[in-house]
């Protein structure tokens, strides 16, 4: 699944879905918006809204619905392609191939996102989330940022299938199970305080520039107003418990 780790990266993920729904959560702005990141598709312009304050600008150089979608970034230095392919079973295969990155960082970012794509269109498919966004660039090196976090919320390298608990002062817990694990990422399935997506993680494209992330995607009655009032409380824990050396 991978490529030249200087060039590019394959990933793909296999989900209970149509082609037209798969479509649907990667070519517009609330699709991508629930299980990526907070996202505006503008004709062939897409602008993503990464740690806070952080945006990127991407152009659409390819669209063929339901089946391709292309764009690059940093004038072309980058790009990523999303193919789908229905098989037999009402599922789909969906691959992510990135061209122009270096390091393993982006293959094990999109790993975990397709993680998410899956657990959207399974569970939550058409529904828009209401994002919680705490992340910052922190001192590393990675596994050392990797222990603080975890440390910080309350888990401890759980496995897939384990239920976990994630806490902050000031914020509603976090409950789920672990339906996604990279080395040091992970993917939960929540059902407290809302239904929705979690995410935690460390990352970066090498030991210098690391970035400690704790993303919720909430959904259902209340989730706007749910991560609107916890949002602050988690990014205050990831500031001052990972943000700093030890």
């Amino acid at each position: 699944m991978t490529a030249d780790e200087q060039t590019g990266f394959e990933v793909q993920i296999e989900v209970e879905a149509t082609p037209e729904q798969v479509w649907e959560a990667i070519s517009t702005t609330h699709g991508i918006s629930s299980w990526f990141l907070p996202a505006e598709v503008v004709d062939r312009h897409i602008t993503f809204h990464h740690l806070p304050g952080e945006t990127s600008a991407a152009e659409i150089t390819d669209l063929d619905a339901p089946r391709r979608l292309r764009f690059i970034e940093d004038d072309g230095a980058q790009a990523t392609e999303f193919l789908i392919e229905a098989r037999a079973g009402g599922t789909c295969v969906m691959r992510v191939v990135g061209f122009g990155f270096g390091g393993k960082g982006a293959e094990d970012g999109w790993t975990a996102a397709l993680f998410n794509l899956k657990l959207y269109l399974e569970h939550f498919t058409g529904q828009h989330s209401f994002q919680v966004l705490a992340g910052q660039i922190v001192p590393g090196p990675q596994s050392r940022a990797w222990d603080a976090l975890q440390a910080a919320v309350g888990v401890d390298d759980p496995a897939v299938g384990a239920r976990v608990t994630a806490t902050a002062e000031g914020a509603a817990p976090l409950k789920g199970v672990v339906e996604g694990r990279l080395e040091r990422m992970i993917t939960m399935r929540l059902d407290e305080p809302a239904p929705g997506i979690g995410f935690v993680g460390i990352g970066g494209p090498d030991e210098e520039t690391v970035y400690a992330v704790l993303r919720t995607y909430f959904f259902g009655p209340g989730a706007e107003e749910l991560a609107a009032r916890d949002e602050p409380a988690w990014r205050a824990l990831v500031a001052e418990r990972v943000g700093v050396a030890d």
